[in-house]
């Protein structure tokens, strides 16, 4: 558990590290650039240290810190691989449901397992979803807008606080306007990295439109190091630049 540079949490939690390549945008993964750097160190297996991990470790990491939190879940992995069972899923929850102070958002490329993996857990929080967790998934297509939040929509249903990372950014993506309706929040961005694909401002200019007229918070977390947009200097305006909480809020409901 650390603070992280990423604006739109505080903290990062890995109790599983590790992945495996299943769309175009996991192709410069970040996660397994660093990885493999501290193979042998730092939990990291010496051989294929991308491989999925469990860190058991690091399950009670939240329960130490009593300052509400926004962590960010699984930052250097996924946890819905295939490979992580449905049981070691219930221990995270767990955690997340004894500490509810904290804020919790968990992302993934596989949505299709939420259903099947919490539905069976939602008698650790006593109701029909944990009122902490922001579920989300990501897309980097216009095919994977449309398969991914098919799998996350029934979620939302459920009362499920959800989210969409477009990023990275890899072509036009026309967020359905039916999605946008019960999303709840929408991050944005470029590639980034040394072999980082193009990103137009025009791509990310669009989907900042349609989330305005919809009227969902939207994060833009960086145009990409292969942008059209003149980098030096450029920032999005502060108007764009929406969290769905703000850090009072999160204090206020850890003081309850």
């Amino acid at each position: 558990m650390g603070k992280t540079h990423i604006g739109w949490c505080q903290y990062v939690w890995n109790p599983m590290t590790g992945c495996d390549p299943v769309s175009p945008g996991c192709q410069n993964c970040y996660a397994r650039r660093m990885a493999y750097r501290l193979g042998g160190r730092c939990g990291y297996p010496l051989f294929y240290p991308f491989t999925p991990t469990l860190h058991r470790s690091r399950l009670e990491e939240p329960l130490r810190r009593k300052k509400p939190t926004v962590y960010f879940v699984c930052s250097m992995g996924d946890l819905f691989h295939e490979n992580i069972s449905d049981g070691y899923i219930h221990e995270v929850f767990e955690i997340i449901s004894l500490a509810s102070q904290h804020t919790f958002l968990i992302l993934t490329k596989r949505p299709e397992r939420f259903h099947e993996v919490l539905y069976t857990s939602l008698f650790l929080s006593g109701g029909d979803f944990f009122p902490n967790v922001w579920l989300g998934t990501s897309v980097e297509s216009q095919r994977y807008e449309f398969l991914r939040l098919n799998h996350l929509y029934p979620m939302a249903e459920m009362g499920w606080k959800t989210f969409v990372s477009v990023e990275p950014l890899l072509e036009p993506v026309r967020i359905c306007p039916d999605n946008l309706f019960w999303l709840d929040w929408v991050i944005v961005g470029g590639e980034t990295g040394p072999r980082a694909r193009l990103c137009k401002k025009e791509w990310i200019d669009d989907i900042l439109v349609q989330c305005k007229i919809m009227e969902v918070p939207i994060w833009i977390k960086q145009w990409g190091d292969r942008s059209d947009v003149y980098q030096p200097g450029h920032d999005v305006p502060d108007y764009w630049q929406q969290l769905p909480w703000r850090e009072e809020e999160v204090l206020e409901r850890g003081e309850k």
